[in-house]
């Protein structure tokens, strides 16, 4: 490739910053769906406070409770020798 190449790429645009939409939306949808919230809970999030939403989301959305994804995830980390390390990203 020669420089003149080089030198005539397009710069990379940059994507929108979560969240793409606003804070009240969000919480509206999730009123809407009977998953409680708060705008704190949105514009300040905690790692409990997400895990929380997301939790709902899957029992709402995909009729998965958390006991329906703990129970594989604990019957595949009960195996493992090292189980700190992995627990977090299963």
């Amino acid at each position: 490739m020669s420089q003149r190449n080089r030198q005539q790429k397009e710069p990379i645009a940059a994507l929108p910053a979560y969240p793409i939409m606003p804070i009240t939306d969000i919480g509206n949808t999730l009123d809407a769906l009977g998953i409680p919230s708060t705008i704190e809970d949105l514009s300040k999030p905690t790692g409990p406070g997400v895990q929380m939403i997301y939790a709902a989301l899957l029992d709402v959305l995909m009729s998965a409770p958390v006991e329906m994804i703990e129970g594989p995830k604990a019957m595949l980390m009960g195996g493992l020798e090292y189980k700190v390390g992995y627990c977090s990203g299963v």
